[in-house]
């Protein structure tokens, strides 16, 4: 059997006496690049040339083209021009096409040339078949993987960034509801400070959060800057300290409460209107608790505000003074401690720009028998691995920690 680049061996009787060449013994195949072979024909000359291969994908094991070979003098189809004779001592080259388009693969076996006066003896050769269609869908194959692995490391690091940031946004929306669930039932009277409790609420709810820069978006490719966290610290702190001092007006309203069950039915319209003026100064002190405010609220001041007020309704209705004390502050406070993780986009960004471009050349555009389903498969994998894992490293390094920050929540209990 010859192989292909050399000259074939001595034919048997069977055998024409051709010396059959394929440069290189290797072969890419293509609809515009057929199989190219020259033939040095011997002292006998041959006419109605046929081929024959054993080609065979070395996966699939799928012949090349059916098997069946076309013999042309000119290398398109289109314009075949069928070999009807070749003359004694003359070489020739010949342009081989398969029957049937072959599938992407490497394709390894024999071809044989026949003609009325015999045959040639079977030359081995390798062929590669690929198409520049096949390899622009690789290249798609890889970008698939970088965007499905953009999506996965933005999509995970988000939701997990947005968690920890929500967690203490959260538990404080959690003690304003409770504070709106405990304002007393008469609306009127607490009227400022429910809606500073409300303003809390809706400035603590994750659309606000997010509009302020504080909680990344779900696919925000930018993570939060120290800026952000730190003036999302101050107005958690902040939030704090309004929750704590606006409990603390809960407890005057409910000395109020208590002070005013305590009257006698015939109390005359003097003390109750010195009732009604009380709740309405200590509804009033919500104003230093609002969100619009640049600075926390100072919780003494508010504590010796409400006091103020009590002792004075106490000396005017001339009530004992356990009456109207302002109740123990009756809250815990549940620390929360969370980490911002944060990725550089330039990184990322790297790390994509070398998977791309060493898968493309690596698992595309350097083999020749590029088009299998598992080219794609292989292609997807590499593109949507490697980023997620240097993310992954990246993450796990000190030094894309970002500084823990704190709420305390006040409650009752």
């Amino acid at each position: 059997m010859a192989a292909f680049g050399q000259p074939a061996k001595a034919a048997p009787a069977a055998y024409l006496d051709w010396v059959v060449f394929a440069p290189g013994g290797v072969q890419a195949w293509s609809a515009r690049a057929p199989l190219v072979m020259t033939v040095s024909m011997g002292a006998a000359p041959a006419t109605h040339l046929l081929a024959r291969s054993t080609l065979m994908e070395e996966q699939t094991n799928q012949l090349f083209g059916g098997g069946v070979l076309t013999v042309c003098s000119k290398p398109f189809l289109t314009d075949c021009g069928p070999v009807a004779e070749v003359a004694a001592g003359q070489p020739v080259q010949l342009y081989l096409h398969p029957k049937y388009p072959p599938a992407p693969g490497k394709y390894t076996g024999t071809v044989q040339l026949f003609a009325a006066e015999g045959r040639s003896e079977p030359a081995t050769v390798t062929v590669y078949v690929t198409s520049g269609l096949w390899k622009f869908w690789g290249l798609i194959a890889l970008a698939l993987g970088l965007a499905a692995s953009a999506i996965l490391t933005v999509g995970v690091r988000n939701g997990l960034q947005r968690a920890q940031l929500l967690a203490p946004a959260n538990t404080l929306e959690d003690a304003f509801a409770d504070l709106e669930a405990r304002l007393p039932s008469q609306s009127d009277r607490v009227e400022q400070t429910r809606d500073t409790i409300r303003a809390w609420r809706e400035n603590l709810s994750t659309r606000q959060l997010e509009a302020a820069g504080y909680v990344p978006r779900r696919f925000a490719v930018a993570a939060a800057t120290i800026d952000k966290a730190a003036a999302y610290q101050d107005w958690l702190n902040r939030g704090s300290a309004a929750a704590s001092a606006l409990d603390r007006l809960l407890g005057g309203f409910q000395a109020l409460a208590a002070a005013e069950r305590a009257l006698p039915d015939d109390a005359d319209h003097l003390v109750r209107s010195t009732v009604e003026a009380a709740w309405s100064e200590i509804d009033a002190l919500s104003a230093n608790a609002r969100s619009d405010l640049p600075n926390a609220v100072v919780i003494p001041e508010v504590d010796a505000a409400i006091a103020g007020v009590l002792t004075q309704l106490r000396r005017r209705v001339s009530q004992p003074s356990a009456d109207l004390l302002l109740p123990p502050l009756r809250r815990k406070s549940e620390r929360i401690r969370f980490q911002i993780s944060s990725y550089s986009l330039a990184t990322w960004l790297f790390v994509a720009l070398i998977t791309f471009v060493v898968g493309a050349y690596a698992l595309v555009l350097a083999r020749p028998e590029f088009g299998r389903v598992q080219d794609y498969v292989v292609s997807f994998l590499w593109a949507f691995a490697l980023p997620s894992a240097a993310a992954q490293l990246a993450q796990l390094s000190p030094s894309s920690l970002a500084a823990s920050m704190g709420v305390a929540r006040p409650t009752s209990g």
